[in-house]
């Protein structure tokens, strides 16, 4: 935690990722303003940051905290508390942040849980928020402040695919862009996020030869609509080979899928156009998108 955040800590308003702030100067103040729900976090990290040990070379000697790591972990823990509400890439700043002031204690297993339990939330989720600052983090803070400014959380998983655009961007400009070179690189690249190439209707399908598709053809028009965005700025020649890993990772975590498969692809046409129109079976054409 810096230096002002050890007189002043960060709280933000119960309104969402747009709230404004406000600043504690002191702890008192802090406890006043916190709800009941709060406290009760507050109690329960208290009674866990009490049995803290840290390691030492001697494993069966941990040794407790000095004063000054206590203090440290007391601010941490205050500024986590009051800023849980705010953007997801505070919350994550400040669950880093928390989770350091434990020296590596398995003692954090237990102040996990309780925060999870606190924001009605499995433990992974508090996990994820860490590790999604962690990825945002790699960005300058010009950079970060320019998407901000844009409307986006550098740490929200939606925004991952701007995040890593910038980045790319990033390897061929200054490893400090200025406040106005990261506004034009951030503006570029969420501006082309946000054209997204829209797809004309089949000049070979007329509407009055439409006909309504049935449920396997809609959710596979749906899937390749999915297919599309994800992979839409990813170079062409790598585009099987990620969609293969992901399928592979997703057989494996979300399937229950242990045994290798061998899956042939025959790429074809189909009657369903882009757009999700299908031809009437009797004036199908062959070469239809």
């Amino acid at each position: 935690m810096n230096e002002t955040a050890k007189s002043q800590t960060l709280l933000a308003s119960k309104s969402g990722d747009a709230a404004t702030s406000q600043i504690v100067t002191s702890a008192d103040e802090g406890y006043k303003l916190c709800t009941p729900f709060d406290a009760r976090l507050r109690t329960a990290l208290a009674d866990i940051e009490a049995g803290l040990r840290v390691p030492t070379l001697s494993v069966r000697f941990p040794r407790p905290l000095t004063d000054s790591e206590r203090q440290k972990l007391e601010q941490a823990r205050e500024a986590l508390i009051s800023g849980l509400e705010s953007s997801r890439f505070l919350r994550g700043k400040l669950l880093f942040e928390y989770r350091a002031a434990f020296l590596q204690s398995s003692v954090w297993k237990k102040a996990l849980a309780a925060i999870a339990y606190s924001e009605g939330c499995h433990a992974n989720t508090i996990r994820n928020l860490i590790h999604d600052y962690e990825f945002a983090k790699r960005l300058p803070e010009t950079v970060r402040s320019a998407l901000t400014d844009q409307g986006v959380d550098p740490a929200r998983m939606r925004n991952r695919v701007v995040v890593e655009i910038v980045a790319d961007r990033l390897q061929s400009e200054p490893k400090e862009p200025s406040p106005e070179q990261a506004r034009q690189i951030v503006a570029q690249v969420v501006a082309q996020k946000v054209k997204r190439v829209k797809v004309k209707p089949d000049p070979y399908v007329k509407p009055d030869l439409d006909e309504t598709l049935n449920y396997d053809e809609e959710r596979i028009h749906h899937i390749r609509k999915a297919v599309r965005e994800a992979v839409e700025y990813v170079p062409t020649f790598k585009r099987l080979e990620i969609l293969k890993e992901a399928i592979e990772q997703e057989m494996y975590a979300v399937w229950g899928e242990r045994l290798w498969t061998v899956i042939v692809l025959y790429p074809h046409s189909s009657a369903i156009s882009l757009d999700g129109r299908k031809i009437k079976s009797d004036d199908r054409e062959e070469g239809v998108a």
